[in-house]
């Protein structure tokens, strides 16, 4: 696998950088384009049933994304790369936790929510696996120089709760939650 990381340097050494050259390159493999910046990928997508087909640039770098992020992202366009269970369950967990903080919950869902953390934990699915949904709140959330700070004050930790329910609120009227 090592050389998938290597392979379009290795093609700049034989060929030299080359302002003036194209090489084009289809690949389903997301190491052949992890160090690559969006200036030098296009995304190829089909536009209508005529079958006009139209090449752009992808709105972020893939270099320094990591596998399941350029996986997960326009470039791949997969809604996760866990299986359907495990995937399932972390919806399932982030429900409930929502649910927790916004209503309460029953006794039962306590005890489902506790479950499923412990479940999920084991799996320690967080370390290698992007939740979009959670990066686009903290990429939300961490826009507030403010709340970059090591130590909040309970003012300022009321006041990014009340940023991060509008960015709930937002992230669900937009359909993304």
């Amino acid at each position: 696998m090592g050389w998938k990381l290597g392979y379009i340097p290795l093609i700049e050494q034989v060929v030299g950088r080359q302002e003036t050259s194209h090489i084009i390159i289809c690949t389903h493999d997301p190491l052949v384009i992890g160090g690559l910046t969006r200036k030098q990928v296009q995304i190829f997508n089909k536009i209508d049933v005529n079958r006009k087909i139209v090449a752009h640039p992808p709105d972020i770098d893939p270099k320094g994304m990591g596998v399941a992020a350029i996986l997960t992202s326009e470039l791949f366009g997969l809604p996760t790369t866990l299986d359907y269970d495990t995937q399932e369950k972390v919806d399932r967990k982030r429900e409930l936790s929502f649910k927790s903080m916004k209503f309460g919950l029953t006794k039962d869902e306590s005890n489902e929510l506790i479950r499923l953390g412990e479940e999920l934990g084991a799996l320690d699915y967080a370390k290698t696996i992007r939740d979009h949904l959670y990066e686009k709140f903290l990429t939300e959330l961490m826009s507030f120089d403010k709340y970059k700070l090591p130590k909040l004050s309970s003012e300022e930790r009321e006041e990014q709760e009340k940023i991060a329910k509008k960015i709930i609120d937002k992230m669900i009227a937009e359909g993304k939650l």
